[in-house]
């Protein structure tokens, strides 16, 4: 089944919540999932979507995952 991932942009243009199969999942519970992975995973996963992508790369990812 594929479903188109679509983003609910506030006022100010932050992406807060990814619409997928699974309904609205915030980008902070993402991100906490994410933190989890492995970074060879990581690497890979930055090909899932453009909102993992630019999770991933963020300073603020990157940091929270190296410490």
């Amino acid at each position: 089944m594929f479903t188109k991932e679509t983003e609910d942009n506030n006022n100010e243009g932050v992406i807060t919540t990814v619409k997928n199969s699974l309904g609205w999942i915030p980008l902070d519970l993402t991100s906490l999932i994410l933190l989890k992975l492995p970074a060879k995973f990581l690497v890979e996963f930055t090909c899932v979507s453009k909102t993992w992508y630019s999770i991933i790369l963020s300073k603020m990812f990157i940091n929270t995952f190296m410490s």
